[in-house]
């Protein structure tokens, strides 16, 4: 058998085995992530990445509707009895193509006030009806999340005078960006045919998720109707016009 040379396996694995053997210094002493051992530099790391972390939802926003009210002075007893036509301002163009949901939760709201809803609209021109007019706005009001990389990650080194201290970090967020939130708001005037006089306006607005299943087109036509209308014709908290 040949005789092994200087670097051979044997003499390559008992060096090793003599390595591993020695006690460790004590500026080598394993370090862990954020550990407080890492001396006077520990803590000063900042990563470059930006934080994955997401803002507050503005969901707790959602569904909440904002109602003002003013009516005339000496104007509220012709409020609440009679014929009225409702008529829609809304533009037959644009986002709002659904308007006629909102003029029916309107007309809804009317007959259970008390007023005789079933007029035709060569009504609108005799002395004793009263007009509603009604125009209803889309916005949105939050834009919605660009598309996000679900997985990122970052790497960290930090010196001291104990040693040296490695990190790495990976972020996984597997939630769907968020769509956009909209924002609906219904104005209605309530005129007297004969005068032209406003006796009552007022508006609505409420934030919604775009393809929601809980706030759909006709949900938000009756939340934002009903809000409206809830202590017609005046309310403690309505402004009375003189």
């Amino acid at each position: 058998m040949k005789p092994l040379n200087r670097f051979g396996a044997p003499t390559a694995l008992a060096a090793f085995a003599m390595l591993i053997s020695l006690p460790l210094p004590a500026n080598a002493q394993p370090i862990g992530w954020g550990s407080s051992q890492m001396g006077p530099t520990a803590g000063r790391y900042r990563s470059a990445w930006p934080e994955r972390r997401r803002s507050p939802s503005p969901s707790v926003r959602e569904g909440k509707v904002s109602v003002e009210r003013f009516v005339a002075a000496d104007k509220q007893d012709m409020l609440g009895h009679g014929k009225i036509v409702v008529t829609s301002l809304t533009a037959d163009t644009g986002p709002m193509n659904d308007k006629a949901v909102y003029e029916a939760a309107l007309i809804d709201q009317l007959a259970r006030l008390g007023y005789d809803t079933a007029v035709p609209q060569a009504f609108e021109s005799r002395t004793d009806t009263q007009i509603a007019e009604i125009t209803v706005f889309r916005d949105i009001a939050i834009p919605a999340e660009g598309k996000r990389d679900p997985i990122s990650g970052e790497a960290a080194v930090s010196v001291s005078n104990r040693g040296t201290g490695y990190g790495l970090a990976v972020n996984v967020d597997l939630t769907k960006p968020e769509k956009a939130m909209l924002s609906t708001r219904i104005e209605v005037r309530v005129r007297d045919a004969k005068s032209n006089d406003v006796l009552w306006e007022g508006r609505a607005s409420m934030l919604s998720r775009e393809g929601s299943e809980q706030y759909t087109e006709n949900a938000i036509a009756s939340r934002l109707a009903d809000a409206l209308f809830s202590e017609f014709p005046v309310g403690p908290d309505d402004s009375v016009v003189e």
